[in-house]
């Protein structure tokens, strides 16, 4: 009796982990540097996939379709941008209420609308849309809501900035975000800024909203109008804005009719993504809570003082000078052949890397999985033999 539970917990603990491994492993990492290798790495890619966009700019000759569960990011130094070249709308995500796609490290920009649906940029049909570090620069919609984002499932917003996006349709709301009714929105630390309705100026928001939103230390300025509602604002607290049409941006630690934010009036650019870059004088430098931790849009550690910044930037005060520096030394061979103590790094090294722990771990995954089968077969015959 001891001897058969022994084995049928030993092969109900190899089969479990056969299983966890085998499930891992079939999600993929593809590393696209052009537009065709992108459309193919979507269409080719499965749920929980991963989709690494190096450093460029991508001009898309058509949308992105998008129904899966995937993660598309930026990789590299320098800016990297889904161009719609003012001809077509970005992404158009279908994936229904169990699919999540994310995007984080990338720049959606020159993004068209002209189907009545809205969503230049992004056009959310229902499932989940996470968004982290991502920039949404000059989209525009000719019909419909939102000329950034379009979101009629769940979008969650976080450390992103929005400037110059347009709604241009007479009945048009949202010139950066448009939620829909039964739709879920949440923004926090990010940067709203410059975002145009040409149409409708005195009652369309950059943020239009009818269903439920909720905002935290972030900063609405300089739109025609800032809100937009149908349904009342949520506030977690410390938001900044130009007006008060964000109704319900009311606590304690939110500022309301505000001046002067103190932010560049320009995209710059900034790592992956262009972004309103604070001075060290800004008014939203220091305002927003001390629990925060992690990194802004750029990769900067926050908080860099007592407390977090409100936006998607943390102020960084560069250091122009250090004491008594001194050079970094290594040891060389004399005969300067490559065999020595300084190793150089390029983007080659990091591109090799990335394949190593990337495409190529779906090798290492079915390596181990033999490895336990192998184990699983040799334990079980053991036992059978005694």
């Amino acid at each position: 009796m001891i001897k058969v539970k022994i084995k049928t917990y030993i092969k109900t603990l190899l089969t479990s982990g056969l299983l966890l491994i085998s499930s891992n492993s079939l999600a993929a990492i593809h590393n696209v540097t052009t537009e065709s290798e992108l459309q193919t790495a979507i269409s080719n890619s499965v749920d929980g996939d991963t989709i690494n966009v190096t450093s460029g700019t991508y001009n898309l000759t058509t949308t992105l379709a998008i129904a899966k569960t995937l993660t598309i990011q930026g990789t590299g130094s320098s800016l990297t941008a889904l161009d719609g070249v003012n001809s077509n709308r970005i992404i158009n995500f279908t994936g229904g209420t169990s699919k999540t796609l994310t995007l984080k490290n990338i720049q959606l920009q020159n993004g068209l609308s002209n189907d009545g649906s809205g969503g230049a940029g992004l056009l959310i049909n229902s499932g989940t849309v996470n968004i982290n570090s991502v920039s949404f620069k000059e989209n525009s919609a000719t019909s419909g809501n939102g000329g950034a984002i379009a979101n009629s499932g769940t979008a969650n917003i976080s450390r992103t900035t929005f400037g110059f996006n347009h709604v241009l349709h007479g009945a048009a709301n949202g010139s950066a975000i448009a939620n829909a009714a039964l739709a879920s929105l949440t923004i926090d630390y990010s940067s709203i800024l410059n975002n145009v309705s040409d149409a409708n100026p005195s009652v369309s928001g950059a943020v239009h909203n009818q269903g439920t939103l909720t905002i935290s230390s972030t900063v609405l300025a300089d739109n025609t109008i800032n809100c937009s509602v149908g349904t009342t604002v949520t506030s977690a607290g410390y938001n900044w804005q130009s007006d008060n049409s964000c109704v319900g941006l009311n606590l304690l630690t939110d500022l309301n009719n505000q001046i002067d934010h103190g932010l560049s009036n320009t995209l710059e650019n900034n790592g992956l993504i262009q972004v309103f870059q604070p001075t060290s004088t800004s008014a939203l430098v220091n305002k927003s809570t001390s629990t925060c931790s992690g990194i802004d849009a750029v990769g900067t550690t926050v908080p860099q003082n007592v407390k977090c910044d409100i936006g998607a930037i943390e102020y960084f005060s560069p250091i122009t000078s250090i004491a008594s520096a001194s050079p970094i030394s290594c040891r060389t061979d004399d005969d300067n052949d490559s065999d020595d103590d300084c190793d150089d790094y390029d983007d080659d090294d990091d591109a090799e890397s990335r394949e190593i722990f990337g495409a190529g771990s779906f090798n290492a995954m079915t390596s181990l999985l033999l490895f336990l089968s192998f184990i699983f077969n040799h334990l079980m015959r053991k036992f059978n033999d005694q």
